[in-house]
């Protein structure tokens, strides 16, 4: 999943406070039921002090989960070990959603806690090296777990008291005749969730998108299925590597997307065999610069793409143009897209047909690329773009809300 959520902004921010002996504890967005503004899986950090990074419900009730923190560290400050999680319900008709505006008629589940956070952050460290990895916490003890891939192997990654342990698992398959936790997570993973709670106790999988057996012996709660009585004993959270956005050529127009992309959660590249167009100073640090040609580049990471990642061909010129999208559309990439005017764009198609390639293919390339915003300059053309780019990932036609009925968000 998504690592805005879990981040090292979060590791960055959390060492900051405790270098000057402040005792911080976290909330996290645990559950949803209707309409609500942030999903499952958001966090808040709050210091004593009151100081506090993130969001829960996008400023609907963080007044209250700030008070329910500053609350927690008070009644704990005699005390060794952090406490015990604890679960906090907040909806439109509570009062307390009518003082602060939970106005979106949705309700929350938000779990408020002290993690220990010498573990939490060590092994938050590792999970967000990993391919991919689960987090799990333990309503019942405050303890926290971790199943990961990492350099080709799994690593499981647990709490023993005070201290954190990890050992290397032989194979996935190994994993369900392994130990309990290490199995749920398994089974987590299966669903495609990126995140949710399991009770263990209950004997039903309440989740359309899972491919579990009919034998699993643990229920996801999502934001279909919300009671009391089916909240789980684990809480449960996927890492996944970021989504790659790969830019290729080099304009005011790239600098501008590679930007937006890096603030959507992308890890970026830009994609262009002349370094002296690829000086950093021009690109946000976090933007990775390849000296390469786009379609050599592209066939070597072949290998790595899948559909959450998306490629932007802005380079405007036929040399890279078409080669890059002849090897781009035979790769799982959920977005292509190419610059160029109406005109351009059905002169490139053609070629793309003399060159042999399927006109399913050619159709799928987003060209003209954006949404039509009447972008004039290069941020705004940089946005119709990456609007795009998200409004395709959510299978949305990127019109105004307005104009639609229905969720307004995607299914998370």
């Amino acid at each position: 999943m998504n690592q805005d959520l879990i981040s090292n902004e979060l590791i960055n921010i959390v060492e900051y406070w405790l270098s000057g002996a402040k005792r911080v504890g976290m909330a996290i967005l645990v559950a949803t039921k209707g309409s609500t503004p942030m999903p499952i899986g958001s966090f808040m950090i709050v210091n004593d002090s009151g100081e506090n990074y993130g969001s829960v419900s996008g400023g609907c009730v963080e007044p209250t989960v700030v008070e329910e923190i500053i609350q927690l560290l008070s009644k704990d400050s005699t005390k060794s070990e952090p406490g015990l999680p604890k679960l906090a319900t907040f909806s439109y008709s509570d009062d307390v959603a009518y003082n602060f505006g939970l106005t979106c008629g949705g309700t929350v589940k938000i779990l408020v806690f002290e993690p220990n956070w010498a573990i939490f952050l060590s092994i938050i460290r590792r999970l967000l090296l990993s391919d991919w990895s689960i987090l799990g916490l333990d309503f019942s003890t405050g303890r926290l777990f971790g199943l990961c891939h990492l350099d080709g192997s799994l690593r499981y990654l647990y709490s023993n008291n005070s201290e954190l342990e990890e050992e290397q698992v032989i194979s996935m398959e190994a994993v369900d005749k392994q130990d309990y936790l290490k199995s749920v997570a398994m089974k987590f993973l299966h669903t495609g969730l990126t995140s949710g709670l399991f009770d263990v106790n209950l004997y039903e999988l309440s989740f359309a998108k899972s491919d579990i057996a009919d034998n699993v012996d643990s229920y996801v709660v999502s934001d279909e299925s919300l009671s009391n009585e089916a909240l789980g004993e684990y809480f449960f959270y996927r890492f996944e590597g970021k989504p790659k956005l790969i830019i290729v050529g080099v304009s005011d127009h790239v600098v501008a997307l590679s930007y937006f992309g890096v603030r959507m959660g992308y890890e970026v590249y830009v994609v262009d065999p002349r370094p002296i167009f690829l000086t950093p100073p021009k690109f946000d640090p976090a933007v990775n610069l390849i000296v390469k040609w786009p379609d050599v580049y592209i066939s070597e990471i072949a290998h790595t793409i899948t559909k959450q990642d998306a490629i932007c061909v802005l380079s405007h010129d036929d040399k890279f143009d078409l080669p890059t999208l002849t090897v781009a559309l035979n790769l799982p990439f959920g977005y292509i897209g190419a610059m160029g005017s109406r005109k351009t764009t059905e002169k490139r198609n053609e070629k793309l047909r003399n060159m042999g390639v399927a006109e399913n293919k050619i159709t799928s390339i987003k060209s003209p690329i954006g949404l039509d915003l009447g972008a004039t300059n290069s941020n705004e053309i940089a946005l119709s773009i990456i609007a795009h780019i998200i409004a395709n990932k959510n299978n949305r036609q990127g019109v105004a809300l307005f104009e639609t009925t229905g969720k307004i968000t995607s299914d998370r």
